[in-house]
């Protein structure tokens, strides 16, 4: 059973590996949102787009909370503090979310966080660049990139740690 004050501790702690500061154990209390009718119980108000950061739970949830789900993804966007929990039905479904337009290589997105059987997975994502050399993702470097929108990550091939 995955409660989510342990959900919390993994995403902070995973935060700091990935060189993404500020992100709290309150900050998550506060922000995670799902869709999944599993997980009713984490679910906000609004949309990422409609919250847009600024309708924030006025209390934080308790870490006493059960997450539901084996195979599971945070994905937060510091721009905008939204923290979402995905379940996922595989891994292979969580993998291909990772490397989707959606995952990490979105440059909106700051962080996913890969949970599989309640426990934090890292994982290293390579890709053809557009001279077609083989290069490893690095999202510190993607943020200081002055071309980011115009790089293309292509054939993204995920590994794990």
């Amino acid at each position: 059973m995955l409660l989510l004050q342990d959900l919390a501790k993994q995403i902070t702690q995973y935060a700091e590996s990935e060189k993404v500061f500020g992100l709290t154990y309150l900050d998550v209390l506060l922000n995670i949102n799902s869709n999944d009718k599993d997980n009713y119980n984490v679910s906000h108000k609004g949309s990422h787009i409609e919250r847009n950061g600024l309708n924030l739970r006025k209390i934080p949830l308790l870490g006493n909370i059960e997450i539901i789900g084996n195979v599971l993804s945070i994905d937060y966007c510091e721009h905008d503090n939204t923290i979402k929990l995905n379940v996922h039905k595989s891994v292979v479904e969580l993998e291909e979310f990772i490397i989707s337009p959606c995952g990490i290589l979105n440059v909106f997105t700051s962080l996913v966080v890969p949970i599989i059987n309640g426990t934090a997975r890292q994982f290293n994502i390579s890709y053809v660049d557009e001279e077609g050399l083989t290069v490893m993702f690095d999202k510190v470097e993607q943020r200081q990139v002055s071309n980011v929108f115009l790089r293309k990550y292509l054939s993204p091939v995920l590994t794990w740690r």
